[in-house]
């Protein structure tokens, strides 16, 4: 990570108009001026800042918000440095047994794979419905929402990170949003 830069599984800290404080992660760079992460991270004008220092400058702003998928857009605001533009799959499923790869900024790289394949419907805090999100064995925490998740052994992101669960017979769960069913994310 290069300090100050914006790259896939930086932290990011959420400011709502409140000035409450959300912690998550960026799980896409989409171009020189657009991120994405979780839409449950902050409503559309939340500043987006790269430290939770008060007085910290704001990077970017949340510009577009996708419920049904849980993702988020942050228009990066033109002086800030990124990353290479992600690689984002437009595969139509994470079949059972994919191994997959996630990056939070809380719990770091963690591996892991798709257990079943099936689509998991889901209500947000929000009330917003959630819809068509895949369970994963990555371990995540409070903080790693938004964050990348590849295929295992590339650099290609099939999804991002959107909550932890609950384990199963001791294995780590977590719900994924599939990029094959992330809409134009502008």
């Amino acid at each position: 990570m290069v300090p100050g830069t914006v790259q896939e599984g930086s932290r990011i800290y959420v400011t709502s108009r409140s000035g409450a404080v959300q912690m998550c992660t960026i799980g896409a760079i989409v171009d020189d001026r657009h991120a994405l992460t979780a839409a449950h991270c902050g409503q559309i004008t939340d500043q987006v800042r790269m430290s939770g220092e008060p007085g910290a400058p704001a990077i970017g702003a949340i510009s577009v918000r996708q419920t049904r998928q849980d993702l988020a857009t942050i228009t990066i605001y033109e002086s800030v440095p990124i990353d290479r533009p992600s690689r984002i799959a437009s595969t139509d499923s994470l079949p059972a047994g994919l191994a997959v790869a996630g990056h939070g900024s809380t719990s770091g790289r963690r591996t892991g794979y798709i257990p079943t394949g099936r689509v998991i419907n889901r209500e947000s805090d929000d009330r917003a419905s959630i819809s068509e999100l895949v369970e994963s064995t990555i371990c995540a925490n409070g903080g790693d929402s938004g964050g990348p998740v590849y295929q295992a052994g590339t650099d290609l992101i099939v999804g991002t990170i959107i909550a932890q669960r609950r384990p199963v017979r001791g294995e780590c769960r977590s719900l994924l949003s599939p990029s094959s069913r992330w809409a134009d994310p502008f």
